[in-house]
Order: structure tokens, then C-alpha cells, then sequence
């Protein structure tokens, strides 16, 4: 824009146009707010800034309630992350009970308060914003996944289905890629893998495109290759796990990574692997980067690395319980973030600071078999 006798002109290489009126502005940063979307769904503060810019308030309460419980789910400081004025207009459009709520329901899952997390999701009832109405159906959808039952895992997988090709996920794309990840792992957990992997192939291509431009969907397809020894050979699983371990290490050694549970997981899951290839000494190497990664960070919370007992071997009542809930105290504390879909906790037989010095002694179960590499 140039300033030329009072008056704001736009200038091109061969003419010169009037000054842009205040409904055309808001008219250009709304499609902007658009564009937004379209290029990096996962940004929602700047979305929520340029809708308000642009007039249309509903869509900025919508984007301002998916930035609140994304920073929820992150576990960032609400205060320092969500300004007052996204929170007034929140309160102002009678979201803040839903995103509350919502909340809830992350840390209850995070917790392992399944029964409660539930109750608090159902008790909110359908929203008219179709945004809103997604991260409903993923949240309960993990809730229900997190239990770790597989007939829960099989009912997940065939109600999500229905959300892959609705119009609403092309606007949503943050939320509809985390629907499709957590359907892929629904499969899995539900022994459909011939069904999981022509799924897993069609999501790598999808995140892949996006990763370009879209740091948050470069994240969830290293998680996605962390994830394909379940459905892949251990030749491939190897090749997308080395990939993945490149993208979550940290630049230097002494350093917390920036996703350091899924850089932990990605260790466990290619040691695991290098020990169906039969490759002992680069499944030690990897299990001992894990370890020290867990010894080095202990405020951080890891899975738990102490053997489990099985539930055979506890009291009738104890084993109960644990079959009736479908998780143990030693899930429970190796929860990850409410954002991560549902992976089987990974318990091993070494203690963090143990070094693997030969191949019995590398980490698996007592029986010798390699690890649950989920």
C-alpha cells in the first residue's frame, strides 16, 4: 500500500485501485481465516484473530474453543496460551462449559478414570457447531479405545468409519486426521490388521502431503510410522521406525527431546524389532538410549519399565478387577498425554539404568519373546 495525497492506493505493475472499503477488509480476512484453515488446520490462534478480524464471530468462538482444548490436551498453561479476549468470546457464544467439560474428559482419560471421563463426555450432549461436533465423537471414541478392551476397540473402529468422507472433515482437518489415526489403531487393537494396513498406507500418503506445510500433521505421521511394526513386516516397520527416530531425537544429546514419550517409544518399538531381525547388538544399543532417555528425565512421565505380574498371579479379587476395568496400576502410570490415541502400555524386564549385555538380557518378556512394540 503506498500513501499518495491523503488517499491509500494499491499499486501494480500497470494500474492503480481505490482504497479498500471496511466491508471489503473484513471480507479479505475472512477468506484469509479460510485459507488458514485449508493450509494449517492445526493453527487455531491465528484462525480465531483473522475470523474476528474478518466479522464472523461464530467461526472465531468455534476456533478459539478448538484452541483451548488443543492446549488441553498438550497440557500447556492455559493462562500463557489462551488469551482473555479468546475467553470472553468463548463465554460470550456459551462455550466455556463445553470446552470445560471436554477438558475434563482429556485428564480424566489421562488419568485412567475411564467410567468418569465417559460420564462427564455424554453429559454434554450434541453441539450445532460441526467442529466442536468432531472433537466430541474423538474424544469419546478415545475414552471408550482407551479402556483397552477389544471389543471396544472393534465397535470404535466401525463408528468411526462413518466420519471419514463427511463433508464437515475437509474444513476440519485437524480433527479429522486425528479421527482416522485413531481408527487405524482401533483395527489393530481389534486383530483386523488385512484391514489396518491398505488404512495405515492411505493415512501415510495423506499426512505426508500435509507435513510439507503443516508441522503438526508432519508429527502425526512420524507417529504413525512409530506405529507400523504392528501391521508391517520388521523389515519395513525398521525403515519407518529409523525415520521416525531421526524426527523425534532430540538435536542434541543431553537434551529433552521435544516429544520425548514418543521418541521413548519409537526406541522400544525398533528394539523390539531389531530383535525379531535378530540384530542383538543394535536392539541393545536402541533399549539403552531408551533407558538412559528415562534415567536422564525422571520429572518427565514415561511408561512403567518394571516387569508387570500377570493376573493370574495375583489374588482372585485383585485379577478381577483388573480384567473387569481393563487396566492396572502400572497402566495407569504409564499413561501418556490425553492427545496420544490408545497404545498398549510397553513393560519391560530391565530397570532404566540396567545396560543390555547380551542377548538374554535385552528387553522382553521373562520367556525370552520380544516386547509388545505397540
Amino acid at each position: 500500500m503506498l500513501s499518495k495525497e491523503r488517499h491509500q492506493t494499491a499499486t501494480g505493475p500497470d494500474f492503480v485501485r481505490r482504497e479498500l472499503s471496511v466491508e471489503e477488509i473484513k471480507n479479505l480476512f475472512e477468506k484469509l481465516a479460510h485459507c488458514l484453515r485449508l493450509l494449517r488446520p492445526s493453527d487455531y490462534g491465528r484462525q480465531v484473530d483473522l475470523f474476528f478480524a474478518g466479522g464472523n464471530d461464530g467461526e472465531a468462538s468455534q476456533a478459539a474453543a478448538l484452541h483451548f482444548i488443543q492446549k488441553c490436551r498438550q497440557h500447556e498453561n492455559l493462562p500463557e496460551h489462551v488469551s482473555a479476549e479468546h475467553m470472553t468470546l468463548l463465554k460470550s457464544f456459551g462455550l466455556g462449559e463445553f470446552c470445560e467439560a471436554v477438558s475434563l474428559g482429556y485428564q480424566g482419560i489421562g488419568q485412567g478414570s475411564h467410567a468418569l471421563a465417559l460420564a462427564e463426555l455424554e453429559a454434554i450432549g450434541e453441539t450445532l457447531l460441526p467442529g466442536l461436533a468432531l472433537e466430541l465423537v474423538y474424544v469419546l471414541a478415545l475414552c471408550r479405545m482407551e479402556s483397552g478392551r477389544r471389543e471396544d476397540a472393534a465397535a470404535v473402529a466401525k463408528e468411526l468409519e462413518a466420519y471419514l468422507d463427511v463433508e464437515e472433515t475437509d474444513d476440519f482437518l485437524e480433527v479429522a486426521t486425528r479421527i482416522r489415526l485413531l481408527r487405524q489403531q482401533a483395527l489393530v487393537l481389534a486383530g483386523k490388521v488385512e484391514a489396518a494396513r491398505p488404512n495405515s498406507v492411505a493415512l501415510m500418503s495423506f499426512l505426508r502431503k500435509r507435513a510439507a506445510v503443516d508441522r503438526d500433521a508432519a508429527t502425526k505421521y512420524r507417529q504413525l510410522l512409530r506405529k507400523s511394526n504392528t501391521i508391517h513386516d520388521p523389515f519395513v516397520a525398521k525403515a519407518h521406525l529409523l525415520q521416525a527416530k531421526t524426527f523425534f531425537q532430540p538435536a542434541r544429546s543431553a537434551e529433552l527431546p521435544e516429544h520425548p514419550l514418543e521418541y521413548y517409544r519409537t526406541l522400544v518399538n525398533l528394539s523390539g524389532v531389531e530383535i525379531q531381525l535378530g540384530h542383538w547388538t543394535d536392539a541393545c544399543e536402541a533399549a539403552n538410549v531408551a533407558f538412559e532417555l528415562v534415567a536422564a528425565n525422571p520429572g518427565f512421565s514415561f511408561p512403567s519399565m518394571a516387569p508387570q505380574k500377570s493376573a493370574r498371579s495375583l489374588p482372585s479379587e485383585r485379577a478381577t478387577r483388573i480384567v473387569g476395568t481393563g487396566s492396572s496400576d502400572a497402566t495407569k502410570a504409564g499413561r501418556s498425554s490425553p492427545a496420544s490415541t490408545s497404545d498398549p502400555r510397553i513393560a519391560t524386564s530391565a530397570s532404566p539404568s540396567r545396560r543390555c549385555s547380551s542377548p538374554t538380557t535385552v528387553v522382553g518378556s521373562p520367556n525370552g519373546a520380544p516386547p509388545s512394540s505397540r
